[in-house]
């Protein structure tokens, strides 16, 4: 036999309250203030009945859906998980149901902003490089008044609240770790245009060189199509057709694995013949072979600093500001000092 949903109705009947008390306490309705007895009455009844709101009849009555999309790129990109789960973490607390939206099987990006409209999101978190999706596009939905956060990606000027690793500071690392090895021949992998975050890398990788007094001339950048192994694999094969660098920094993990890949099978080994170094310190370093130097990125607490800036945009709290966690470098085995 089906069992009858516990309404709100049902809630206030037995804590001896109207329904309008009930609604204020679990927070889809404004009103006067209530006493701290009559609220934990409600809550622990609520509790004690299993009730569980009605989102449609909550969106109904207040226009909140309780609900926030995650906007990615590519949902198969590992780089995304440990930020999604933080920002799942907070927004359970805050009982609020997360849509996860994948640009890659979602259809063209400039349906995005009708998406969000037509379904009334509470907000919108969007994650690293979107393809399609420019820094103008943002400023629309953000000017339409749809509260965003950025997380992996910064807009120009600053005018929209983001949450970013220290991609510079990282690939200064990665730089300084090879050239304390006594790597001068060494190549920097760059990815697709429109990702922020790895020209910043490589920037940063550069300067220290530089800083350093390393030949220019013996730094070579090469091209990768994206983040993926595959294409780590391909861009490594072909730049070692054309000259062989010590060592090689990579835009992210995946892409480190494929490059250590096309060494092994021009006949080197990693990091005897080349030094490979990674960025995100992902679960993938530390089991690979041998075991990736990284920089750490703190993909989880980008999440949640990402989902915890958007409530507080949600509960119009004080102003959000922008923030840039620091990185580390993780030495392991794939570095060495050159032969």
């Amino acid at each position: 036999m089906k069992t009858r949903h516990v309404t709100m109705k049902d809630v206030a009947r037995r804590a001896g309250v109207n329904q309008s008390t009930v609604s204020r306490v679990l927070g889809s309705s404004k009103g006067p203030s209530i006493s701290a007895e009559v609220r934990r009455r409600v809550l622990r009844i609520a509790r004690a009945l299993d009730y569980n709101r009605n989102p449609s009849a909550v969106a109904l009555r207040t226009g909140a859906t309780r609900a926030v999309m995650v906007v990615v790129s590519d949902t198969t990109d590992m780089y995304y998980s440990a930020i999604i789960s933080g920002i799942q973490e907070v927004l359970a607390a805050e009982d609020y149901s997360l849509v996860l939206h994948s640009l890659a099987h979602a259809g063209p990006p400039s349906n995005l902003p009708r998406f969000i409209r037509r379904f009334h999101f509470d907000g919108v978190l969007m994650l690293g490089a979107l393809p399609g999706i420019t820094d103008d596009t943002v400023r629309s939905l953000r000017g339409e008044g749809v509260p965003i956060i950025l997380v992996g990606r910064a807009l120009k000027g600053g005018d929209v609240p983001s949450v970013m690793a220290a991609n510079a500071t990282g690939g200064r690392l990665a730089a300084s770790h090879l050239w304390a090895l006594g790597h001068q021949r060494v190549a920097a992998m760059r990815g697709p245009r429109g990702w922020p975050d790895v020209t910043l890398r490589i920037d940063g990788f550069r300067d220290e060189l530089a800083r350093r007094g390393a030949s220019m001339e013996l730094l070579r950048l090469f091209p990768c199509a994206s983040r993926q192994t595959h294409s780590g694999f391909e861009a490594t094969r072909k730049l070692l057709t054309d000259a062989r660098p010590t060592a090689i920094f990579c835009m992210n993990d995946t892409t480190a694995l494929g490059a250590m890949r096309a060494i092994r099978e021009a006949g080197l080994e990693v990091p005897r013949d080349v030094s490979v170094v990674g960025f995100d310190d992902g679960e993938l370093a530390e089991f690979s072979h041998p075991r990736l130097t990284t920089i750490h990125q703190p993909r989880l607490q980008m999440g949640r600093e990402g989902a915890c800036r958007l409530i507080a945009l949600l509960k119009n709290e004080a102003a959000v500001e922008s923030v840039v966690l620091d990185v580390h470098l993780v030495t392991r085995e794939s570095t060495c000092p050159p032969r």
